[in-house]
């Protein structure tokens, strides 16, 4: 229902990448090419030369922030309608595995069920993995 949508994220995410990079390599181009006509025209493109890339990098950081709003909204979106997330998947950076505790060194039951409960309070796992987790423990 929303792939759609879906799709323009992705594709207003590569125009950004290309445009940024057009705008810091343009910068420096026209920098150096403006220092190297006339001695007049020297401190401009100096001014352009570190100008452009770096208005070029500011605006794509804000533009990604904002895209990234929009992409968390999308995904709250598809979690409300139990829809997939796998047309935003170049968005994502974190794992979707279950959680697997790391067994303790010298095997304490008490330690693992505390690492748990951390990670319960934390937000880090939800109370389902945590009750499963901890029926594995407690067999």
């Amino acid at each position: 229902m929303f792939e759609k949508n879906d799709k323009l994220l992705s594709i207003a995410r590569v125009i950004l990448n290309v445009v940024t990079w057009i705008g810091i390599i343009g910068g420096i181009l026209t920098g150096i090419i403006l220092c190297c006509i006339d001695s007049y025209l020297l401190s401009i493109g100096l001014s352009l030369l570190f100008a452009l890339p770096v208005f070029s990098a500011l605006s794509w950081l804000v533009l990604r922030l904002i895209l990234n709003f929009f992409c968390d909204v999308k995904l709250i979106r598809n979690k409300l309608y139990e829809t997939e997330n796998d047309n935003l998947s170049p968005f994502l950076t974190y794992s979707n595995t279950p959680f697997t505790p790391t067994p303790a060194e010298n095997g304490n039951t008490m330690e693992q069920l505390l690492q748990l409960k951390k990670l319960l309070d934390d937000g880090v796992i939800t109370q389902e993995e945590f009750d499963r987790e901890k029926a594995k423990l407690l067999k």
